[in-house]
């Protein structure tokens, strides 16, 4: 009976020690200034991108732009549709801050936030949540280094009607 305790310990302690290598944490991990861990592996911080993560993101975005919507679903009247221009501006305090003018075609600001994670290495974009006069919205998106073309998911509502739609933000 003791062997049986001797050997269900052993096994469980090797099971333990198996699975917590396995498990990648960022306990022990430095990443040094401007970088953050994630899983045991060290990323820039949000906003921030290049090998010493000393450049900031924002400042690829900020341009002219003809966005198509594409996509849509939501009630009837839907107000897109046509290609529309807008200009995103970067916040050159803050580095993962974004502003986008005539917004939907509809004359409006709203602010987006550049995430950074190991996957998209600053080329996530966020609309978080926001009420601008009357109207809803929230999107996420990707920017494509190679064409430097934005593709963002888009729900918004005028009134109390709803949409959802994927507009593709092409650089002019």
């Amino acid at each position: 009976m003791k062997q049986f305790f001797i050997l269900f310990f052993l096994f469980g302690a090797i099971a333990t020690g198996i699975y917590s290598c396995n498990k990648k944490s960022c306990d022990k991990v430095f990443c040094g200034s401007n970088r953050q861990c994630f899983e045991g592996e060290c990323y820039c911080a949000d906003g921030l991108e290049g090998d010493s993560c000393n450049q900031y993101a924002n400042k690829k975005y900020a341009r002219d732009y003809i966005v198509y919507e594409t996509q849509c679903q939501g009630g009837q009247g839907y107000p897109g549709g046509s290609p529309y221009q807008t200009h995103i501006d970067s916040f050159p305090n803050y580095r993962y801050r974004l502003r986008l003018s005539n917004f939907l075609n509809m004359g409006i600001e709203v602010t987006a936030y550049i995430r950074t994670d190991k996957a998209n290495r600053g080329n996530s974009i966020e609309i978080p949540q926001q009420n601008l006069g009357g109207i809803q919205v929230y999107g996420v998106g990707t920017y494509s280094p190679m064409d430097r073309r934005i593709t963002m998911n888009i729900e918004y509502s005028v009134g109390s009607v709803g949409y959802a739609c994927t507009h593709v933000f092409y650089p002019q």
